[in-house]
C-alpha cells in the first residue's frame, strides 16, 4: 500500500458523501454551494488522480482554487454578519439553533481545515511555481485565478446581494469587489499560507 493510499481512500470517501449531499440538497445559488463543489473536484482528483494520470502541478491547483474559495466564503459570511443579511437571520429561524451552527460549520470551516490537512507536498507546489499555465518552462507568477473565474460565473448567474437578503449593497458591487477579492484570496493562499505549510 502506498503512502497516498489512505488520503486517495479518505478523499473518495468524503467525494461520495459530498457529491450526494450537494447535489441532492444544495442550492447553487449561495457561494458556498459552489466552494463545496469545489471540494468535491479535489476529493475527486485525489481519489482518481494517480490512475488518471492527472499531473500533480493540477492536483495543487485544484487544491489553490478550492482553498482559496474557502478563504473567502469565510471572509464573506463574516461580512454578511458584519451587515446584517437577512438571509442569515432568515436560516437561524428556519433551522433552529444547534441545525444551524452544525450546517455552518460542515459548510463554511469544514472545507478550509480539509484543505489545510490536504496541503500538497512541496515538491507539488515547486512545480507548479516553475511554471505559467499554458506554458512549460516559464518562472512567471503561479497564480491561475481559478478562483476569481468560479467568483465571476457565480456572480453573473446569481444576484448574490439579493440571494443573501443584503439590500444595503448595490447590485453591480459584488461581481468586481468578489474577483478582486478571489485574487487576493488566492495570492494569500499561494504566496503567504503555502509556502507555511508546504
Amino acid at each position: 500500500m502506498s503512502a497516498e493510499a489512505p488520503s486517495r481512500l479518505y478523499a473518495a470517501f468524503e467525494f461520495w458523501i459530498l457529491a450526494f449531499f450537494v447535489f441532492s440538497n444544495g442550492d447553487p445559488t449561495h457561494l458556498t454551494w459552489w466552494a463545496v463543489v469545489l471540494l468535491v473536484a479535489y476529493d475527486g482528483v485525489i481519489a482518481l488522480g494517480p490512475s488518471m494520470n492527472v499531473p500533480r502541478p493540477w492536483r495543487l491547483r485544484a487544491w489553490t482554487a478550492g482553498f482559496s474559495l474557502s478563504v473567502l466564503v469565510q471572509i464573506v459570511v463574516g461580512l454578511m454578519s458584519l451587515i446584517r443579511c437577512s438571509m442569515l437571520r432568515d436560516a437561524l429561524g428556519e433551522v433552529g439553533t444547534w441545525t444551524y451552527f452544525l450546517g455552518n460549520f460542515a459548510l463554511h470551516y469544514w472545507p478550509t481545515l480539509r484543505y489545510l490537512a490536504a496541503s500538497p507536498r512541496a515538491a507539488d507546489a515547486r512545480e507548479l511555481r516553475r511554471r505559467k499555465p499554458g506554458t512549460g518552462d516559464s518562472k512567471a507568477s503561479a497564480l491561475t485565478f481559478d478562483c476569481a473565474r468560479v467568483l465571476a460565473a457565480y456572480a453573473t448567474i446569481q444576484a448574490p446581494a439579493k440571494v443573501y437578503g443584503c439590500g444595503q449593497i448595490p447590485a453591480w458591487v459584488p461581481m468586481p469587489a468578489g474577483v478582486v477579492a478571489a485574487v487576493a484570496s488566492e495570492w494569500f493562499v499561494r504566496r503567504i499560507v503555502g509556502p507555511r505549510i508546504f
